[in-house]
């Protein structure tokens, strides 16, 4: 019985971290997203 708590603990460890990672992927999407559209736009007008 220890044991599966054991598991589902490191379960919901590992699901926050996934959690976190998929934070960190989508804001550095977003900050990408940005910087591409500055240089389109730079582009764009040159």
């Amino acid at each position: 019985m220890a044991g599966m708590a054991a598991a589902a603990v490191e379960a919901g460890s590992a699901a926050r971290e996934v959690r976190a990672a998929a934070a960190a992927l989508a804001r550095q999407s977003e900050e990408l997203g940005g910087e591409l559209r500055s240089i389109l736009a730079t582009l764009w007008a040159a």
